[in-house]
């Protein structure tokens, strides 16, 4: 008798913030609204849970940095990570992010949703004061009830806007 493995849906929260190359700088607005018209999300070559990203898996877009720190944005992951070469039109930041997925069922939220209104309910940051320690890396698994928590939040003030 084989027995195979039932396959693990994870939730994420995908993080970005501002990215600067020379005097340009690239806001998280502008990257997060590319990636997502494009149906994919980028990562470096040395981001955290590659491994498990996988189809089906589910993600919240979080924006931080000074002015921002908020939720904006859901969506579906619809391949695992693969690498791309630069293509010569691409933004110059995107070229720091070799590995892609595709994404779908991408739902931009029409308000959007401050840390401090959730931070407190959030059972990943364990220390509140420094909640910012938490978000120091490209994405970051967490349990479905945090996420479902951060998207009943999100949806409440969510629209039909799609990319």
């Amino acid at each position: 008798m084989i027995i195979l493995e039932e396959k693990r849906m994870f939730c994420y929260i995908f993080f970005i913030n501002n990215n600067e190359l020379g005097e340009r700088v690239w806001t998280a607005e502008e990257i997060m609204n590319f990636l997502l018209e494009k149906n994919k999300w980028a990562f470096s070559l040395n981001a955290p849970n590659l491994k498990y990203l996988n189809e089906g898996d589910r993600a919240v877009i979080y924006l931080a940095g000074k002015g921002r720190r908020y939720f904006w944005a859901d969506l579906t992951i619809a391949s695992t990570p693969y690498e791309v070469r630069p293509e010569p039109n691409e933004p110059d930041w995107l070229t720091m992010f070799p590995i892609r997925i595709d994404i779908r069922d991408i739902k931009i939220w029409t308000e959007r949703l401050p840390i401090g209104d959730v931070l407190a309910q959030l059972d990943f940051i364990t220390d509140k004061k420094n909640y910012g320690l938490y978000f120091r890396q490209s994405n970051r698994i967490i349990e479905e009830r945090d996420y479902s928590l951060i998207l009943d939040y999100g949806r409440r003030i969510f629209s039909d806007n799609k990319i």
